[in-house]
């Protein structure tokens, strides 16, 4: 019977091993999907107002070039996202963004950015865009969406360049988004996860105002983490809740993107 109790206690504890060691290692791939579009980058090529753009020799991404305004935005997408496809998406929609030139980079690993993409190369990763197109002459606006929301909060917090802050779908603490799918990560389970992106922590230090666009029916980033981190804005936040957008509709949405609009004309 003894013999029976400690290898079953010993099994357990190999398991519970593996369980960390997966949890650890797999989890990351939920927030990290580097993926690239070829098509789009011929494209964009082609275009005589767009241009290819390469930071500290491994970021790489486009700039679309608005020759009526010196206004900047800087847009950081989320983790299906590449800047070719999100770059096409912008010019689609160019009627809500007519004012303003568009700066999209790469997180590394995607696209054409060279590295690994995970929480601290995304941060770096947005403070090195953002410190690229610092001095620029007009506005700068930082764009956010999805898993971009974090590190644009992030850089944001540590400049002074930045006028306005634009958050879609966005979240107060990436174990929101993990536990949102498996809820068992508290305490010291919190340890399992080494993507860590606390916007929440971030938005501290943010002296702007932003607008937050969220929906009760995003079944990916959690209403309720979008409005608690609204609240950690020192300034507020500008919240447009919708009802019935799923997490990949927010941009098929004429609604949202007047929403957009209307802030960036402030």
């Amino acid at each position: 019977m003894k013999k029976a109790i400690r290898r079953i206690i010993i099994a357990l504890i190999i398991l519970f091993v593996v369980f960390c060691a997966a949890t650890y290692f797999l989890t990351p791939f939920f927030m990290v999907q580097p993926n690239s579009s070829p098509d789009a980058v011929e494209e964009l090529r082609s275009m005589p107002n767009v241009t290819e753009v390469k930071i500290d020799s491994e970021l790489m991404g486009w700039f679309i070039d608005d020759a009526s305004s010196e206004d900047l935005i800087i847009y950081f997408g989320g983790n299906s996202e590449n800047a070719s496809s999100a770059a096409l998406r912008f010019i689609n929609n160019q009627e809500y963004f007519y004012d303003f030139d568009i700066a999209i980079v790469d997180w590394p690993g995607y696209g054409l950015s060279k590295g690994y993409a995970d929480s601290d190369s995304l941060r770096s990763c947005a403070l090195a865009v953002l410190d690229y197109y610092s001095k620029v002459e007009g506005r700068i606006i930082v764009f956010g969406y999805s898993m971009g929301t974090g590190p644009a909060v992030y850089c944001t917090s540590r400049s002074d360049a930045v006028d306005g802050l634009v958050l879609m779908s966005p979240y107060a603490s990436a174990y929101d988004l993990y536990n949102n799918q498996v809820n068992i990560f508290y305490g010291p389970f919190r340890l399992l996860l080494p993507f860590k992106m606390n916007s929440a922590d971030y938005a501290a230090n943010v002296a702007i105002t932003p607008l937050i666009i969220t929906s009760k029916s995003d079944r990916l980033v959690p209403y309720a983490s979008s409005i608690k981190l609204s609240g950690a804005f020192p300034n507020g936040a500008v919240v447009k809740e919708f009802n019935d957008l799923s997490h990949s509709e927010y941009w098929g949405s004429e609604e949202v993107l007047q929403v957009i609009k209307d802030y960036l004309a402030r």
